[in-house]
């Protein structure tokens, strides 16, 4: 402890060309990266500026296929004004960085625990993958934030508690467990002597409005997404599986609930494990990239710790630092995770809008599609889309996919996703890389054999992510379809033939 203090307290008046670095340098590998979801979101906020209909299509068959209110409603204001929703969003969560790492000065007055918290931040890899994603994880977790502070601080005026209650289930459904853990535990603390019961009562009936609203509206309890993603069987080898991906992380918070003595940190931390394991631990959870859904639920306990770190004796501290380092080395040393970002943001995402944009001359056609990326081919498109995987379909969302269902809608255009790195083997076994839920397989087969439909082309994503595409021959506009897909196909095999400097071997779009 005596030799590495002194380089500490050395290299902490550099501490701002140092996060300036990180900043810039992270910022350049990740900014690009956008997750093909957040178009779902884009895509409501379309359809009601454009066409005055708040639904993923422009038409009357509702289905709330986003996870995020709040996130959905805000992408009305670029749309608005008329500006990208891929850069508004990407300053917002830039924005909510910078107010994270105030938080963070904010709560911890001495010097040194700040730099180890604030190094933890903004030299974490995972912090710019999930600021520049463009979904809602850096506005949840700054949420979180907020009122783990609120409670840690003590704060006399509740009504920004009572704000915050409201506001993070609108920015995810498993914020609303945290609002209902902080609420009885507020009741609790105060011995249910609750000051502003007005405000807080108009605050819950916002909340119930809103929730009766969307019932009525889209005419089920749920967002669509929590039919959709199915529930694994709960199994002991399940539960071992993702609790060992996410074992530094709960070795840093346990660690932290055993030094850290005081019942508000301990609410904090012992919330987050409690809403880790009735929301994730069960489900499939699709998207699950650079441990998001573990991120933004223990990442706002760890900033919150530190309020209480700086009091520590300096082995303690130093006792901190060996606690967080390990976890800051798995997320930097996560090469799959990085080039993940790189190999999505520069050839699936640019892939669906390149195609999205080239089909969009034929919006007026009123033609269909079928996929299971339902982000930024819909969005650049316009056509109307059916979710193969169920979000943004309530049928597929609760029966699954099927040969009747098929024949009902019979979409124009079916891009069928495959998992295989021989690509030949399509040919003899495509049900073996064919994805189980929602009888895919099946829907293969019958896009293949019904006579229909013709194949025309094979998008490369990655080394073994492909889409199959296929066309209805009777369409009017077949031969420019067909061509758009052939050359879109051309265009994405060789961006994924191309191998980025940064990761050898993984696409990226010079």
């Amino acid at each position: 402890m005596k030799v590495i203090v002194p380089y500490l307290r050395k290299a902490i008046p550099y501490e701002y060309g140092l996060w300036l670095i990180l900043v810039i340098t992270f910022s350049s590998m990740f900014v690009s990266f956008t997750v093909d979801d957040a178009f779902i979101s884009f895509r409501y906020a379309y359809n009601l500026v454009h066409y005055g209909i708040w639904n993923f299509n422009p038409d009357h068959e509702y289905v709330e296929a986003y996870t995020s209110s709040l996130y959905t409603f805000l992408a009305i204001l670029p749309h608005w004004v008329g500006i990208s929703p891929v850069v508004f969003f990407k300053i917002l969560g830039f924005f909510l960085l910078l107010r994270l790492i105030w938080r963070l000065h904010s709560l911890c007055a001495d010097r040194w625990t700040r730099f180890v918290f604030t190094f933890f931040i903004l030299g974490n890899v995972y912090t710019y993958i999930h600021i520049y994603s463009c979904l809602e994880t850096p506005l949840f977790m700054a949420l979180c934030v907020e009122l783990f502070a609120w409670l840690v601080e003590n704060k006399p005026d509740p009504r920004k508690f009572y704000c915050l209650l409201l506001l993070l289930p609108l920015t995810r459904p498993d914020g609303g467990l945290l609002s209902a853990f902080a609420l009885g535990y507020y009741g609790w603390r105060t011995k249910a002597h609750i000051t502003h019961p007005k405000f807080l009562a108009s605050v819950i009936t916002l909340g119930v409005t809103y929730f009766m609203w969307r019932y009525w509206y889209f005419g089920y309890l749920l967002p669509n997404t929590f039919y959709a993603k199915r529930l694994e069987a709960f199994t002991m080898d399940s539960v071992i599986i993702k609790l060992a991906g996410i074992v530094f992380y709960l070795m840093a918070v346990s660690t932290l609930i055993l030094w850290i003595k005081e019942r508000d940190f301990r609410f904090c931390a012992f919330s987050v494990l409690a809403i880790y394991a009735v929301a994730y631990l069960p489900c499939a959870s699709w998207m699950n990239y650079a441990d998001r859904f573990a991120f933004q639920l223990f990442i706002p306990a760890i900033v919150i710790s530190a309020h209480y770190v700086q009091h520590f004796s300096g082995k303690r501290r130093l006792g901190v630092c060996m606690v967080l380092l390990p976890l800051l080395l798995v997320i930097d040393c996560d090469r799959e995770a990085m080039s993940f970002s790189h190999n999505y943001s520069h050839t699936n995402n640019y892939t669906n809008v390149i195609l999205g944009e080239a089909l969009a001359e034929f919006r007026p056609k009123g033609y269909t599609l079928m996929t299971s990326d339902v982000g930024a081919l819909p969005y650049y498109s316009g056509w109307k889309t059916y979710d193969a995987l169920g979000l943004a379909d309530v049928t597929i969302a609760r029966q699954g996919n099927s040969i009747t269902y098929m024949q009902k809608i019979q979409p124009d255009l079916v891009l069928i996703n495959v998992n295989t790195k021989d690509v030949a083997s399509l040919e003899e076994h495509p049900e073996r890389s064919m994805l189980k839920d929602f009888n895919q397989a099946e829907i293969y087969h019958y896009v293949q054999s019904s006579g229909l439909y013709q194949r025309v082309s094979l998008l490369t994503y990655s080394e073994s992510y492909h889409y199959i595409v296929f066309i209805k021959k009777n369409l009017p506009d077949y031969v420019p379809l067909q061509q758009i897909a052939m050359r879109v196909a051309v265009i994405s095999k060789q961006m994924n033939s191309q191998s980025s400097p940064l990761f050898p071997g993984f696409g990226y779009l010079e």
